[in-house]
């Protein structure tokens, strides 16, 4: 059951039933279809009638990508129970994970899954500017949370940042390829590395990097708690701004909650133009394999071609031709 593509919602509740029907003593509990994602369920556990978790499983147990190679949904389990626990350590608003299972290589039958406590309320589309400014106090507050070499292993990333993120975003580049003309890696490389240079010492907070209107539960016009931790990781804060800023969310009240000054922002500017590479070009190609939305995959090619000219790697020569589009 690593793959439960065709497997109908009512069957997959039914299996999450007798899995996680353990994990609450003995109560009877139901399983129902409630929310999804790309590349995830979300479901439902009830108590009699009442709501009382949810419980996420992924579409695909092992995932084979272009732009980020194999993901292993139980590393992911892994990574979100340590970051939720990093995140209640000091009082950020998130559920608390009530159980969890990883899956076993000697059953084909067993999926990975994580049960959160059930949070109330009416998903957005958009960040209300009303909780911009909570949002950037949150965000700095994840932010100053710097994990311990012998805390939540997991989530952090492998080898030195520089050469990590720097390659992390080249791949992505490269799988960009096929939809649209770029310049030579290796010149990509080269302009990265200069830009990129010296931010090691910066690279140590945790980053949530999908603080987007869905993984917000905004209760009463505040911000709840913090969904979806499954692309945590630890890194270099302007990364998150990166891609904050791609979703339109740098307002002024953002920033004032963040407490960076004008001075701080202008500092990183070219540093937001290259990290933000790493979700633009990604969303070039998500939007034509994992979802078919022409409309984000052209302007995510537009904002590719800009990042690329604003840190004089477009020649305005390359007018667009294009390739398999």
């Amino acid at each position: 059951m690593h793959s439960v593509q065709d497997i109908s919602p009512v069957a997959r509740c039914v299996w999450l039933e007798k899995s996680v029907a353990h994990h609450f003593s003995g109560r009877r509990i139901a399983v129902e279809p409630f929310r999804e994602g790309v590349d995830c369920w979300v479901d439902l556990v009830v108590d009699q009638t009442r709501p009382v978790a949810v419980v996420r499983t992924a579409r695909s147990e092992i995932l084979h990508t272009s732009y980020e190679g194999v993901v292993d949904f139980r590393d992911t389990v892994e990574k979100e129970v340590g970051v939720a626990s990093l995140l209640r350590e000091v009082s950020i608003p998130t559920p608390e994970v009530l159980a969890w299972n990883l899956r076993s290589d000697e059953d084909p039958r067993d999926r990975s899954w994580v049960v959160y406590e059930y949070v109330p309320h009416i998903p957005c589309s958009e960040v209300p500017e009303s909780v911009h400014e909570q949002l950037g106090f949150i965000a700095s507050r994840i932010h100053a949370i710097r994990p311990g070499a012998d805390e939540t292993v997991a989530v952090k990333s492998c080898g030195g940042w520089e050469s990590h993120v720097i390659d992390r975003i080249l791949q992505r580049l490269s799988a960009a390829r096929r939809y649209m003309e770029l310049p030579p890696l290796e010149e990509i490389r080269s302009a990265l590395t200069e830009i990129i240079a010296g931010r090691e010492s910066s690279a140590g907070s945790l980053l949530h990097l999908d603080l987007r209107a869905p993984n917000l539960a905004i209760v009463d016009g505040r911000i709840a708690a913090i969904l979806d931790l499954s692309n945590a990781m630890v890194g270099d804060p302007v990364l998150e701004l990166s891609r904050l800023r791609a979703c339109g969310l740098l307002s002024e009240r953002f920033w004032r909650g963040y407490a960076w000054q004008e001075k701080d922002r202008l500092s990183v500017h070219e540093l937001l133009d290259a990290y933000e590479l790493d979700i633009s070009a990604l969303l070039v190609v998500v939007s034509r394999e994992e979802f078919s939305d022409p409309v984000l995959h052209e302007n995510m090619k537009a904002r590719t071609r800009e990042l690329l000219e604003r840190l004089k790697l477009w020649p305005r020569a390359m007018s667009g031709k294009e390739e398999g589009s």
